[in-house]
């Protein structure tokens, strides 16, 4: 009795891990610590015993870096883009990003670039290769949402740190050793939703999206981030890609702000324009407006179509006329916006609408300008937002890297911790869900151009965001 009595004073010893997890783990350490032949030998065994096992990937790659003697190299990183095929303009640009972002930011880390042609087949070959053959201890990119989930499922079984470049998709999903630093669609409408809401007001919404996955997507998430604010999305028109004309979009909306009476109104009215052997279809739809702004995920392109198609079907936006409450409807939109002709070819039909991104060059943060001079004069061209966000992605890999040199596991470590000063990008540290904390910059559409958004001035300096 005094044996049980004294072994239970002490906490506890609860084995959580199974048997197979466990030999997972000796597996690992047996390659960590170079015994590169009782790795193998572990590593077949537990294929043996568990044929089924759930990480059958990592075991097999145990074995096939114990054969290459897991070659680790301080300092040196892969970077994965597609250098060939449709994409390789982008690749290429991102790539002189990522170069002279490395040569610029104290003791460079050894760059290895490799192509993954824009499939995913290559992008697991590449990644393989990076880490089997080159050594590689950290990685970054691929671009395409396929090809960042292939790569990133490759690198968690490599137990190597990736750091994604791709927008779209969840990488993180597939383990502690993903990390992504490229800008991402919820963090785009949760900055935007909070302007809207928080500063101008809005509390009811209307959304005309692409039946594309991408406006599926950004359409559930905004009427998700409006729901969590208290407002109400009240109207919702899908339109197919391949439209050219928006007029039809623009009347369905407005149909949706009648009551029954205006309705029946309507129909009358279209059936006494049939009679007189005139289109029913040009009757103008009374707008009794039931929302405050319009939210449009898609491209400048169509964009400016929709709007053109708004302003024939007397919706208040822009200089066309104004709401109940003496001022235009907002338009509001993503970072698809962001094009050098916007205000060019929509400022008539755009002014005052709003959208948001993690760069532009009218920026007045001094770090904003300076990157912008450097950039260009190395590169002969202005930069974009996605050669900031390479740029910020080197400074947040770099010193991960060279803290944690030929070590995977702890470079890992050290990007949980990483913390940068002046990003160009908006983003300083990756959180606690891997992905970068970013503070997007809130861009207006004027007639001169896309500026950063400046608070009125019946608002409070104090509140300014800088």
């Amino acid at each position: 009795l005094a044996d049980l009595i004294e072994a239970t004073d002490g906490p506890e010893t609860v084995i959580t891990k199974s048997a197979e997890e466990q030999a997972l783990d000796k597996a690992r350490k047996a390659l960590d610590e170079g015994r590169f032949d009782t790795a193998v030998s572990l590593s077949e065994q537990l294929l043996h015993t568990w044929p089924a096992t759930a990480h059958e990937l990592e075991v097999k790659y145990i074995i096939k870096r114990a054969k290459a003697k897991n070659p680790s190299t301080p300092n040196k990183v892969g970077v994965l883009l597609p250098l060939t095929g449709n994409w390789q303009p982008a690749a290429t640009r991102i790539q002189a990003a990522i170069d002279l972002s490395n040569k610029t930011h104290g003791e460079p880390i050894t760059l290895v670039f490799a192509d993954t042609k824009g499939t995913a087949e290559e992008t697991e070959a590449q990644v393989a290769r990076l880490v089997i053959e080159e050594g590689c201890v950290a990685l970054l990119g691929p671009l395409l949402k396929a090809n960042g989930e292939m790569a990133a499922t490759h690198a968690q079984a490599l137990r190597t740190p990736i750091v994604t470049l791709n927008q779209s998709g969840d990488p993180t999903a597939a383990g502690d050793f993903v990390f992504r630093a490229f800008l991402t669609m919820p963090q785009q409408i949760d900055t935007l939703l909070d302007h809207a809401v928080n500063r101008e007001g809005h509390r009811r919404f209307a959304i005309l999206h692409p039946k594309s996955k991408y406006g599926d997507t950004a359409r559930d998430l905004f009427g998700a981030g409006v729901e969590r604010r208290g407002g109400k999305v009240v109207s919702i028109i899908g339109y197919e890609t391949d439209a050219k004309d928006f007029r039809a979009t623009a009347k369905a909306l407005a149909e949706t702000t009648l009551d029954d009476s205006a309705k029946a109104e309507l129909m009358a009215l279209r059936a006494a324009a049939e009679r007189r052997g005139k289109d029913p279809l040009r009757i103008k739809v009374p707008n009794n407006l039931t929302f405050d702004a319009i939210f449009i995920p898609d491209n400048n392109h169509r964009l400016v179509l929709l709007a053109s198609a708004l302003a024939y079907e007397d919706f208040p936006i822009s200089r066309f006329g104004r709401g109940k409450a003496g001022k235009p409807l907002q338009l509001l939109g993503l970072n698809a916006w962001n094009h050098e002709t916007l205000a060019r070819d929509g400022g008539d039909y755009l002014s005052g609408g709003i959208f948001v991104d993690a760069f532009h060059t009218s920026s007045y943060a001094p770090a904003i300008q300076q990157f912008m001079t450097l950039f260009e004069d190395a590169t002969g061209h202005a930069p974009n937002v996605t050669d900031a966000l390479a740029w910020d992605a080197v400074r947040l890999v770099s010193p991960a890297v060279q803290k944690g040199r030929a070590n995977r596991d702890d470079i890992r470590t050290a990007l949980s911790k990483v913390r940068i000063t002046s990003a160009v990008a908006g983003g300083t540290r990756f959180g606690a869900d891997r992905e970068v904390e970013r503070k997007l910059m809130v861009l207006e559409v004027k007639s001169s151009g896309i500026e950063q958004w400046m608070m009125g001035e019946d608002e409070e300096e104090g509140d300014q965001d800088k």
